[in-house]
């Protein structure tokens, strides 16, 4: 009997052993199970975050390419409206080209102010002559496409000789959209003209040959100096066309 009473404590403490290794196997797997969902619920929170960063790069690239059709636009009917001035023999003519140039500043103000979100209290302009106004401008031009396209930009210098002329602006805010479009970086310097580098540049030299040929038929001086992942553009108003 004693011999018999022996052997079932040890067969009931082999059981009880043998259940609590099963039942810590259990846990671990349990742990295991556990850890695995976390990971994949982490998984699915960043491809979600993911999904909205690309969405959002989408949404910013729609307004950009928006913003740049609209500029465009604008620039178009400024373009057709000086060259109807020139043909008339109005522009140089001293109120009109005056008005001209009141009107291009205008509208650099509204669209900047739009794409800055600028206060009533920080509209106007400071320069009260037209290179300091050339100078002021473009600095918008640059505040604009960088909020727009997130690109960063710097402009250096000042307008320095006779009082540039619309075309001129309205050139130079051309080149700075369309090299905005497939550039990293954006560098203006202004003196007697205006020089635009774009680095970072993916684009094609050869499409740029149309925005050349519209420059230079507004009378200005233009050159182009492709480079390594960069490209320079030079604007220069020579004497007014006559």
């Amino acid at each position: 009997a004693g011999r018999a009473a022996s052997s079932a404590a040890r067969r009931t403490a082999e059981l009880e052993a043998t259940v609590e290794a099963q039942a810590s196997d259990a846990a671990r797997l349990r742990g295991l199970l556990e850890e695995a969902g976390a990971r994949l619920e982490r998984l699915g929170e960043r491809e979600a975050e993911l999904v909205a960063r690309a969405q959002s790069k989408a949404s910013q690239l729609e307004g950009l390419e928006a913003a740049l059709a609209a500029e465009g636009s604008v620039s178009d009917q400024l373009r057709s409206e000086l060259e109807a001035a020139r043909a008339s023999g109005e522009v140089g003519g001293g109120a009109t080209a005056e008005a001209v140039w009141a009107l291009l500043l205008a509208r650099i103000e509204r669209q900047w102010a739009a794409g800055v979100a600028a206060g009533p209290d920080e509209r106007g302009w400071r320069g009260t002559d037209q290179p300091a106004q050339l100078t002021e401008a473009l600095g918008r031009e640059l505040d604009r496409l960088r909020e727009e396209a997130g690109l960063y930009a710097e402009l250096g210098g000042e307008a320095s000789g006779a009082a540039p002329r619309a075309e001129l602006l309205l050139a130079a805010g051309e080149v700075l959209a369309t090299l905005a479009a497939s550039a990293d970086r954006l560098s203006v310097q202004v003196g007697e003209g205006v020089e635009v580098t774009a680095e970072g540049w993916t684009g094609d030299v050869g499409e740029l040959a149309p925005l050349r040929a519209v420059v230079a038929g507004a009378g200005l001086d233009v050159s182009v100096e492709p480079g390594d992942g960069q490209v320079r553009v030079t604007l220069s108003a020579s004497a007014p066309p006559g």
